[in-house]
């Protein structure tokens, strides 16, 4: 058989699997047996990643010298866990899912990462809109914080589930509308679509980052000008983001009762906060192990003595409804600590390759990252999470910003020597 074709072969399969295991980062509700061979094949997969390509792995992930520590940190965190049983079992889970995040990364360019979450995306929405229409009894049920409601879960567990993934699909549809090269008409349809699916999931949280993206298209344009009118342009842009954060503070309770439907205390989240810190300040530095916190006597003890009590609730997928205050009990201060250096780090590298490259998949980082960010002040962990995608592609964007900057700054240092 002629070698390129084998290799053009092993290639689409390989873009195939990918496709299939980042549809497969959310928890989906088909046969357990299916979720099964699939993180079978996912763990062969990086075991073969690992044997073919170790040094490049290395290479790419010491790239991010704050993302490595806090990988070895959240790794490391079996020494001190109050679960260690809990803590190794989704360590194994962490270290698949984040090496499939550098994989991403050394594996393919911005171009071709964006052009595969495109066909996720794409997948994704369709899926999901074929489940609910077709097979209703199957993804559409009773919101379980608002019993009077209907809230559509597509092919996820949870309806919260598809608000995240069809934030994801929206950042993507978004990003390519601004691509003169795209079909713009489907993806105006699907990021219509994504809209419609969070709002019909009831995901309040993402529909707001979602927004909070669209008020990010003007800094695209921004970002292009030149120098002098960039910074004036952005100052003003800054000005703007910053009235309109305190006028959301000074009428925050009228946006949480009346738009966001929740009361003051976020449906009893305020309490589970006070006490989650009481229990916090007790190990401040490096928490309780990663995942172990909810599994424990100490989360226990907060769910008794809170609304979780009287709801049949399973700890093992509990959280803070807080990302960086569950985060913060499972690594520690010293954890979410890097974990906020690296978020700043990273944005800061996206800003860059934004001015710089001008690309329009540098700005789609810019805006999973936002979703990202503001999902996770109310919702699940998506940093260091094995449940979902955006770990996974936090970790390929963190990687990738690095590799690129670096290729950039080479670049430039060999035009400066040839001149």
């Amino acid at each position: 058989m002629n070698v390129k074709l084998v290799q053009y072969l092993l290639n689409r399969l390989e873009v195939i699997l990918i496709v299939i295991f980042l549809l497969f980062s959310e928890a989906v509700n088909v046969l357990p047996s299916l979720i099964s061979l699939v993180k079978l094949l996912n763990y062969a997969f990086i075991l073969i990643i690992i044997i073919a390509a170790s040094k490049k792995l290395a290479y790419v992930i010491t790239r991010d010298i704050s993302l490595f520590i806090l990988i070895l940190i959240t790794l490391s965190s079996i020494f001190w866990s109050v679960e260690p049983s809990t803590t190794s079992r989704f360590l194994i889970a962490f270290f698949r899912v984040t090496l499939f995040g550098v994989y991403l990364a050394g594996r393919f360019s911005l171009k071709e990462q964006m052009q595969i979450l495109s066909w996720v995306a794409g997948l994704a929405v369709a899926i999901n809109l074929v489940a609910c229409i077709l097979f209703p009894s199957y993804s559409i049920g009773v919101d379980p914080n608002n019993p009077s409601e209907v809230a559509w879960n597509g092919i996820y567990i949870f309806k919260q589930f598809l608000g995240r993934m069809m934030a994801l699909t929206a950042t993507v549809f978004l990003a390519n509308l601004l691509n003169k090269q795209s079909n713009r008409w489907l993806d105006l349809i699907g990021f219509l679509a994504s809209i419609a699916l969070i709002q019909l999931s009831n995901s309040k949280t993402y529909l707001i980052a979602i927004a909070a993206t669209i008020l990010l298209l003007p800094l695209f344009k921004i970002l292009k000008l030149r120098p002098l009118s960039r910074g004036i342009t952005i100052l003003l842009f800054m000005i703007i983001i910053g009235a309109s954060g305190i006028l959301i503070f000074l009428n925050l309770e009228t946006i949480v009762v009346n738009v966001l439907g929740k009361d003051i205390q976020f449906n009893g989240r305020t309490i589970i906060w006070s006490y989650a810190i009481e229990k916090l300040l007790k190990q401040p530095y490096l928490g309780y192990g990663y995942a172990a916190f909810w599994e424990s006597e100490f989360g226990a003890n907060i769910a008794r003595g809170t609304w979780v009590g009287r709801v049949d609730v399973d700890l093992k997928y509990f959280h803070a409804h807080n990302a960086f205050l569950d985060l913060t009990l499972q690594i520690g201060l010293i954890g979410i600590t890097l974990l906020l250096l690296n978020i700043t780090l990273v944005l800061k590298r996206v800003f860059s390759l934004i001015s710089l490259t001008r690309t329009i998949e540098s700005f789609w980082m810019l805006l999973l990252l936002t979703v990202q960010l503001i999902a996770s002040m109310s919702e699940a962990p998506t940093y260091l999470s094995i449940y979902n995608i955006y770990w996974t592609l936090y970790v390929a964007i963190a990687c990738s910003s690095a590799l690129e900057l670096n290729r950039i700054r080479r670049y430039y240092q060999l035009q400066s020597q040839q001149n």
